[in-house]
């Protein structure tokens, strides 16, 4: 079994919410099995009538992901970024 890429520096970055990952990096996601990660995968649609069903669908995401992490024993420290994060995505007007 291969693990996965190691990423330099300059490959590392944060993806925005409105980016399109690649198949690879869906890929490296996929082999990444560390503590802390969480991948969320949202249909999304250009519809204002269906805003209020994906905000609500990412906020179910979100409070899965977080008691996961709680349940795994992460450290509170460590899950605050994330909830910050899905926070910052949950008040953006243009999502």
């Amino acid at each position: 079994m291969s693990s996965a890429p190691q990423l330099s520096v300059t490959e590392r970055h944060k993806m925005l919410y409105v980016d399109l990952p690649s198949p690879a990096e869906i890929g490296h996601l996929d082999l990444r099995r560390l503590d802390g990660f969480v991948s969320v995968y949202l249909p999304t649609t250009p519809l204002t009538e269906d805003i209020r069903q994906r905000r609500t669908r990412l906020k179910q995401l979100e409070d899965e992901a977080v008691s996961r992490q709680e349940a795994s024993g992460l450290e509170k420290l460590r899950i605050w970024p994330l909830e910050e994060h899905f926070e910052t995505v949950l008040e953006d007007d243009d999502f």
